[in-house]
């Protein structure tokens, strides 16, 4: 459900806005700690498009996405590793 709402963020920028006003970068956050890999990249992949609007950006920070992207990031499970290696860049949007 979480690589959906990625890919219709990527698709429609509207989607954003839309997705923003009902608090979706929040209610994302906890499947970073999903113990399905799947779960954890569509969240990733949600998290790094709603980011791209600097309010939703604003969100994740504040509700502690910060630290859950870099402990998922920083996985020592190898099949995380693959699955998330290229998505490495979620970060880029959610400054510091």
């Amino acid at each position: 459900m979480a690589g959906l709402l990625a890919s219709c963020c990527a698709q429609v920028a509207a989607a954003r806005e839309a997705l923003h006003g009902l608090g979706a970068a929040r209610k994302l956050l906890p499947l970073l700690s999903s113990g399905n890999e799947e779960v954890q990249e569509g969240g990733a992949m949600a998290v790094q498009q709603l980011s791209l609007l600097p309010a939703a950006a604003r969100e994740v920070r504040l509700h502690g996405g910060v630290p859950l992207l870099v402990e998922l990031m920083a996985s020592l499970d190898a099949r995380v590793q693959v699955r998330l290696q290229p998505r490495a860049h979620v970060l880029e949007h959610i400054r510091l």
